[in-house]
């Protein structure tokens, strides 16, 4: 078994030297830790020979929801990645996997931002051609052993580091609350902060704040079912933490310590994060999973630094002085990962009096360069007292200073590097979808209701349709097909031909059965299913039916649309994250036939663990208390099949807006999140629009 090490610019050499086989890293755009010290283009080639001469591979974040903008600088990381030697790259956009035929030399491996959950999205990741699944993080010891099983294609699963509340790739909560989205790399943590229940007497608790995952005690049975690699989180740690993480798994993995003993040194890990450790969904544990009232609690670990990885000192300048073989003075620089050489030539004196011993040069320099340079010039004794004319001076100052600005200057993320034709070719565009044509303002033709919802849509059936507008009802594994036909009856005649049956974001190894049975029904009656994972998309393809993708697989770039097109989607969903100019992008230039939802109330999070009491949703399928935090962001959580859905009181809309340059195939309205659907008809207040007026980061 593989163990795979977080690192950053801080930390490489913490986790080669400690014993990892593999580390994964990001450079400065397109990753999942925009907030880690991550690579420069002018670094990567470096990093990944020292990488391989340590006997490791080096792994390549990619794995973000990609914008029209952001696919050129995908293809042109892919390629520089190959011609530097990285062995793989993490993937989560659909229009990454449409480049992998180009890049035979990387394997691809499918994130856990991707969300697969069970065997059939391991099967489908396998049918898209890549190398590795990294399973979503809540899985049972069971359900990883069934992903295992799938031949010819290997498993990945964290074992060390932080738990995300939500499931995997699924959080909305930091876009809905910011627009710093955590599917583009610019997660704000709002699960970390305190939450307040409206209910009386109740007081600030941490009911999102989840525990730090620890499976060191597991590994031996990891590796017994089939596990290819074990992962560690924390691309934002020290490098004491990365060292330490990777020496215990390491001593684990080659059984050198005991266990328990390896358990227990565990704890300073959890210690660096103030947060308790748990072998969580693993063991089965879904309960008390969160830090509830506690809250993070102040770090006891040795390891240094902080738990927001902000645990280095700025690096200093060095300047090593020698004389070259035509008597220049050579001035090496060093700061940080840069070098660079200021050169004075060979300096003949006529008036002693006039020059400048170079020591008292030295010391002139010290005062005029930046405090923040923290300059420290090496200069060997038998050169402190050379003399130099006065204008030496100002010649070695603008060249030190040169080579700090340069060595400073701010990485701008782009990677410059030529495509070949083929490439170029394939991120040619050929125009709007002459199905796109509804633009904002229009009257919606799609919109979607709960199954128990069915008797409030056919009363009100006029209110909310037109006589061709199509109904969509999500559904899970745990909901009957004779409930499923007894909505659909309750619908006008005309209309039942045209549901479309909406099929779970998140599905377990348990849930296949329930649901290869609904897509074999919507099949044999000719309804479309809205497909919204990797998973699901491998029952429906499997079943040859008919399907859209919905929010589950919405895209934000017409490459990726065009990727789904071609796996047979009849249209694809518009990612409710997106902003205005980068919907004016899409719409313009998407191929394929696009549907926008114009309000909905969607699941910020949807999660496995049980919330505290206070904050749980009510046992009938009722919302819980609702539930806000300092910025007043209201929340309240229902069960929706086996999973809790964290979903806002108001929903978005976009209704009222209109947009000339934004057309789609299809206009939804979502009413599915909000119980009280005739509310936000009547509403007069200033509707929230999501990150249509803002910036989607």
């Amino acid at each position: 078994m593989e163990i795979l090490a977080p690192v950053n610019a801080d930390t490489l050499d913490a986790a080669l030297n400690a014993g990892a086989n593999a580390v994964y890293f990001g450079l400065k755009k397109l990753n999942a830790r925009r907030g880690a010290k991550n690579f420069t283009q002018d670094e990567l080639s470096e990093v990944v020979k020292k990488i391989h001469k340590s006997g490791a591979q080096a792994h390549l974040t990619l794995n973000i929801d990609l914008s029209p903008r952001d696919t050129g600088l995908a293809a042109r990381t892919l390629a520089f990645a190959t011609q530097c030697g990285v062995d793989a790259v993490i993937v989560r956009d659909p229009a990454v996997l449409a480049l992998r035929p180009f890049f035979p030399r990387l394997a691809f491996h499918m994130s856990t931002q991707s969300g697969v959950s069970s065997s059939a999205g391991v099967l489908m990741a396998r049918e898209l051609g890549c190398d590795r699944v990294v399973l979503a993080r809540e899985l049972t010891r069971k359900e990883i052993q069934a992903c295992c099983q799938i031949p010819d294609i290997d498993i990945e699963v964290f074992g060390q580091g932080a738990l995300c509340f939500c499931c995997s790739g699924r959080c909305l909560l930091s876009s809905w609350v910011g627009g710093r989205s955590g599917n583009r790399g610019a997660c704000a943590s709002p699960c970390r902060i305190g939450w307040k229940s409206l209910a009386p007497d109740s007081r600030e608790e941490h009911p999102l704040s989840m525990k730090d995952l620890c499976l060191v005690e597991n590994l031996p049975e990891l590796s017994r079912l089939g596990v290819a690699s074990l992962k560690i989180e924390g691309r934002l740690k020290s490098a004491q933490w990365v060292a330490l993480a990777v020496e215990t798994y390491r001593k684990a993995h080659d059984a050198v310590e005991d266990l328990s003993l390896l358990r227990q040194k565990a704890e300073t890990l959890g210690g660096y994060t103030g947060r308790a450790l748990t072998p969580g969904y693993y063991a089965g544990i879904f309960a008390s999973l969160t830090e509830g009232d506690q809250g993070r609690v102040k770090s006891s670990c040795p390891c240094g630094g902080n738990a927001d990885g902000e645990t280095a000192e700025p690096p200093h300048l060095e300047i090593h002085i020698s004389v070259d073989a035509q008597n220049g003075t050579c001035f090496d620089c060093h700061l940080g990962n840069h070098a660079g050489v200021v050169r004075i030539p060979y300096q003949r004196i006529a008036n002693p009096r006039r020059a400048v011993a170079l020591a008292e040069m030295l010391d002139a320099l010290q005062e005029r360069l930046p405090q923040a340079a923290a300059a420290e010039f090496l200069c060997p004794d038998d050169l402190s007292a050379a003399l130099y004319p006065r204008r030496c001076e100002e010649m070695l100052y603008q060249g030190i200073m040169d080579f700090l600005r340069q060595a400073t200057k701010e990485d701008d993320g782009n990677i410059h590097v030529a495509l070949p034709e083929e490439i170029l070719s394939l991120q040619t565009l050929h125009g709007r979808s002459p199905q796109n044509k509804r633009n904002l303002g229009t009257q919606p033709d799609l919109v979607r209701f709960r199954l128990d919802q069915i008797g409030f849509l056919a009363k009100n059936y006029a209110s909310y349709c037109t006589a061709k507008s199509r109904v969509i009802f999500p559904v899970t594994g745990h909901d009957s097909l004779e409930e499923i036909r007894q909505a659909i009856a309750r619908l006008p005649e005309n209309a039942r031909e045209n549901v479309i049956l909406a099929l779970p974001s998140v599905c377990y190894e348990d849930d296949l059965p329930a649901l290869r049975t609904i897509v074999g029904y919507a099949a044999q009656e000719n309804l479309l299913l809205e497909v919204n994972s990797w998973d699901t998309l491998y029952l429906v393809r499997e079943a040859n039916a008919g399907f859209v993708t919905g929010q589950g697989l919405a895209v934000l770039n017409p490459l990726a649309a065009r990727m789904l097109a071609l796996l047979g989607a009849q249209w694809c969903a518009v990612s409710c994250e997106i902003d205005q100019q980068q919907l004016e992008e899409l719409t313009a230039a998407s191929e394929i036939p696009l549907s926008l939802t114009l309000l909905s109330a969607p699941a910020l999070m949807t999660t496995r663990a049980e919330l505290p009491k206070r904050f749980a949703p009510q046992a009938n399928g009722k919302p819980g208390t609702p539930f806000q935090d300092a910025r007043k962001t209201l929340l309240a959580a229902r069960k929706e099949g086996v999973l809790t859905a964290l979903r806002p009181l108001a929903p978005f809309d976009w209704r009222g807006i209109r947009n000339a340059n934004i057309a789609a195939a299809h206009l939804e309205t979502d009413y599915s999140g909000l119980d009280d659907p005739q509310r936000f008809e009547k509403s007069e207040e200033k509707p929230f629009l999501f990150n249509y007026d803002r910036q989607l980061r």
